[in-house]
């Protein structure tokens, strides 16, 4: 199940939907579920083309003017509402992005207790700047921070309620932290 977002959708009608802004493949791969964050929680026209779970866009004070926020929000307002469980009712979910595309199946290695995600090596934790930043958020060994982001991953769906409200407040805790905002940069998201 793949969940898509408008810009997405349009520019890609003519090849198989892939994801954009937010967008998440659900497995196992059934069918296509799109989320929508847009002001006022309204729907669009597209909705009759795939299936939409629509969800009201994070305000400025989440976002900060950094818009990348609507990720984790989308998801934390998406587990809260009824319709998601209806419209996804696999026992795993895969997230993915635009960018992010499957060439080929793509084995289910998680477990309730295991998630799997892509290994990103430009979110290293060794460097002295994150490194400050990670061991004030981080309790623990700032070395064990993995340098994986939530997207794309594979968890189960009780992961991903739990831990959905979770990136939302880190990711925006992060951001109104001035150093952690200069250290993280544009992958601030990525670390919540």
């Amino acid at each position: 199940r793949v969940l898509v977002s408008r810009p997405a959708l349009e520019r890609t009608r003519t090849r198989l939907y892939s994801a954009a802004f937010t967008a998440f493949v659900f497995l196992v791969l059934t069918r296509f579920t799109r989320i929508l964050a847009s002001a006022g929680g309204r729907g669009d026209s597209l909705m009759d083309t795939i299936p939409t779970i629509v969800v009201e866009q994070a305000g400025s004070d989440q976002t900060r003017g950094f818009q990348v926020i609507n990720r984790p929000w989308t998801i934390a307002q998406m587990v809260k509402t009824d319709a998601w469980r209806a419209m996804v009712p696999e026992d795993y979910v895969y997230i993915a992005e635009t960018d992010h595309l499957l060439l080929r199946d793509l084995p289910n290695r998680a477990t309730p207790a295991l998630n799997v995600a892509f290994f990103f090596p430009y979110m290293s934790s060794a460097p002295e700047r994150q490194a400050a930043v990670v061991r004030r958020y981080y309790q623990g060994d700032h070395r064990d921070v993995q340098p994986v982001g939530p997207s794309p991953a594979i968890m189960h769906v009780d992961t991903l309620k739990r831990l959905a409200p979770l990136w939302l407040e880190l990711s925006v805790r992060l951001k109104r932290d001035r150093e952690a905002d200069a250290a993280l940069g544009w992958v601030l998201e990525m670390w919540g």
